[in-house]
Formats: structure tokens, sequence, C-alpha cells
């Protein structure tokens, strides 16, 4: 079975709040160079189906949709060299996770002056390393925490290691050496 399954009922749930969000026009990611960055849902009455999962198994669900909505969006056609994640903010204490897809086209060395990525140390990293793990794609994906965002909030990062486009700039790419401050 495909790790990132979920109920019928559930996906086709989802994919109206997607069509709410405008967010089946997967190529818009590319259409222009630069980030973009958008909330997978703008409001938790949208998802209120998870609420009759445990915290535990919406995350697990939450994590499913939002992989699966990335691998669509990198199906889309790509150009050379993008980067391509689903982020997490961690300003409060959200009982829902909140994905945002993130997508990055242009200047590698552009980006590199946008998001300093380094192992995640926040409560939020850890819960998505468990909901990656419960999802059982763990080995799959890096967690990584971006330094450079906003201060009172963690941004994370969860991508892919390796992934069969090649035009895709692995989140390791932007990893910070911690000891010299300098890039992979």
């Amino acid at each position: 079975m495909n790790a990132l399954y979920v109920a019928p009922q559930i996906a086709k749930r989802f994919q109206n709040v997607l069509r709410e969000e405008g967010l089946f026009n997967y190529p818009q990611f590319f259409k222009s160079t630069g980030a973009k960055e958008l909330p997978l849902f703008s409001r938790d009455s949208q998802v209120d189906f998870l609420n009759t999962l445990t915290d535990e198994e919406a995350d697990g669900v939450v994590m499913k949709l939002a992989l699966a909505y990335l691998e669509k969006v990198m199906r889309a056609k790509p150009p050379l060299d993008f980067l391509a994640a689903i982020t997490f903010l961690e300003c409060d204490d959200d009982k829902l996770l909140v994905p945002h897809i993130f997508v990055y086209t242009g200047s590698t060395q552009e980006l590199y002056s946008q998001i300093e990525l380094e192992e995640p140390s926040s409560s939020m990293s850890e819960r998505l390393i468990k909901a990656l793990q419960r999802v059982g794609v763990e080995k799959q994906y890096d967690v990584l925490q971006d330094s450079s965002a906003i201060v009172e909030c963690a941004r994370i990062f969860v991508g892919h290691k390796l992934h069969p486009k090649a035009s895709l700039i692995p989140m390791q790419s932007y990893k910070r050496k911690l000891s010299t401050g300098k890039r992979r």
C-alpha cells in the first residue's frame, strides 16, 4: 500500500479545500522566479474532518496530505533548479499542523541569502519527525529548520532527501555547516 494513502472521503474533502484555496493550478508555482509559500488551508474549519482523530492521527493525515500535494506540484513540469518543500511555522501552541507549500525557482545564490537551514531544534520539528515516522517515510525526507526566519517563530522545512527529478535542489544544499557558518 502507498505510504501516503488516506481514506477516499478524507482525500476528497481535502481536494475541496485545495480548490477553495486556488491551489489546483500546480504550474502556477513555476511561472515566475523567486519564492512562493502558500498555506494548504487557511481556516481550521476547512479541515474539521480531522476533529474525530487523535492529535497523532491528525498529524499523520496532515503530513500525508501535504506530502502528496508536494509530489503533485513537483510533477508539474518544473524548470531547472528549483527547491520544493512543505513548511510549517511554530509561532504558538497550535493544536493543528498547518502545512505550506514552498517553491523556489531562480538563482540558488539568491535563495542562499534568504534561508539558512540547519538541524532542527524546536518542539515542532520533533512533532514533524514523529509524524513522518508514523507515516513510514522518515528515510525519504529531511527535516531542517530555517534560522533566518522570523525570530519569534520556528520555520521548519520538510523536503526530499533525494528525488528522481534531477532539477530538484536538495534541501541539504542550503544547510549551513555549523562549525564554519558556510554552506555545504
